[in-house]
């Protein structure tokens, strides 16, 4: 499975220089009135908002009206994705907000009856910051959902026709939306089953009279070969992402579900970045400095505000496969334990070679850590060596 049109990507830099600076957002605030929590928009604050996303995404429509040459946007779409107004979607209830976003399920007439969907979109918020920061987001994931394609990525189904610009169009914020299918569960939510299928299972054979002659990888085979594969499916989604020169920078148990098959996802780039299609993997980023992600996940490069590259989401993942076969949160409440030198504790029981690419997967130093690559290559070995 392959990246398309990649030559069609965007300059590495694009997506970084989207965030409102304190001049770009002084300049917008002056202009820009978000009175009351409301998607609806009157005809000049709707232009002024789509023209300071212009700006600051370097999209240009040649035109003093954003409704005018509605072709000449920079994304490129495929064709198996469907256009939609937002007059072509019944919303029903919300089921999940983020910092910026929210997520309601919605149906429509051009969707598939037979399966399910939600819509993801801009809360309607006060603050003009929070706004540009939303639909910047937005923009992004539908650019790199729109050209990604891999079993364990969300797939994008539907977008509003015409991009933010639609929010001009239509005059309501909500104009701008990406339709993606319905996940029912999240692993977070998965993780969560796991650990209390364990300890069902530990009432009814308790450790202290098993574990002397087994191990708790051989006691509970059946449960951490389905973890194991889990965490196989994500770090395959992530080599995809690496090969193609994504950097995802936000992996953790909230942006990974599972589709209505069972089958695992990978979800929400409003982070990610896109490196130069030559760029070497191995080389710092000029432009990937500052903190970015989720503290309990960061990798301490990132938490120190230092150049990082695609290792940085290998350090994620190392924190996140020892979540998932532990069933427990890396560091407790301590979410800085990275910027001091912390590491989970490895069960002493655990294959040697699980063990051994955990310790370089989290290692400081990024000559040590592995690619992706190699950590899809060493989980299914352990796998196999565990004949799980």
């Amino acid at each position: 499975m392959g990246f398309v049109a990649v030559k069609q990507a965007p300059d590495p830099s694009q997506f970084e220089k989207h965030e409102p600076t304190s001049n770009s957002q002084t300049s917008m605030s002056a202009t820009l009135e978000l009175s009351k929590l409301d998607y609806r928009l009157d005809g000049k604050t709707a232009k002024q908002l789509v023209r300071h996303m212009e700006k600051t995404l370097g999209v240009s429509r040649n035109s003093q009206d954003p409704s005018v040459a509605s072709s000449s946007r920079t994304l490129k779409r495929p064709s198996r994705t469907l256009f939609l107004t937002r007059q072509e979607l019944k919303v029903g209830k919300p089921i999940a907000r983020g910092g910026f976003g929210v997520v309601h399920h919605v149906e429509s007439s051009k969707l598939h009856p037979a399966q399910q969907y939600v819509v993801k979109t801009v809360y309607p918020c006060k603050s003009s910051r929070n706004v540009l920061q939303a639909i910047s987001q937005l923009y992004k994931e539908e650019h790199f959902l729109s050209q990604l394609k891999h079993k364990h990525i969300i797939r994008l189904e539907g977008c509003s026709h015409d991009g933010f610009h639609s929010i001009y169009h239509e005059k309501q914020m909500d104009a701008f939306f990406l339709v993606l299918p319905y996940l029912p569960e999240t692993l977070t939510q998965r993780i969560a089953k796991w650990k209390k299928q364990k300890q069902d299972s530990s009432k009814r054979s308790p450790l202290r009279l098993t574990l002397k002659r087994k191990s708790e990888f051989e006691l509970y085979r059946e449960m951490y070969a389905e973890r194991l594969q889990v965490a196989i499916d994500i770090a395959s989604a992530m080599e995809y992402l690496h090969e193609n020169r994504i950097v995802f920078r936000d992996l953790k148990p909230d942006n990974i579900g599972f589709d209505q098959t069972g089958c695992i996802k990978l979800y929400d780039f409003g982070l990610a970045v896109q490196l130069a299609p030559d760029s070497d993997l191995d080389d710092m980023c000029d432009h990937l400095v500052g903190r970015a992600g989720t503290h309990r996940y960061m990798a301490a490069e990132v938490w120190c505000g230092q150049r990082y590259n695609v290792k940085a989401d290998v350090f994620s993942f190392t924190l996140l496969l020892w979540q998932i076969l532990t069933l427990e949160k890396p560091f407790g409440t301590l979410c800085e334990g990275t910027v001091y030198g912390d590491r989970p504790k490895i069960p002493k029981e655990w294959p040697t070679d699980l063990k051994r690419i955990i310790k370089r997967g989290w290692s400081t130093d990024l000559s040590e850590r592995p690619h992706m690559k190699e950590m899809v290559y060493a989980l299914e070995d352990v796998k196999r060596r565990m004949n799980l």
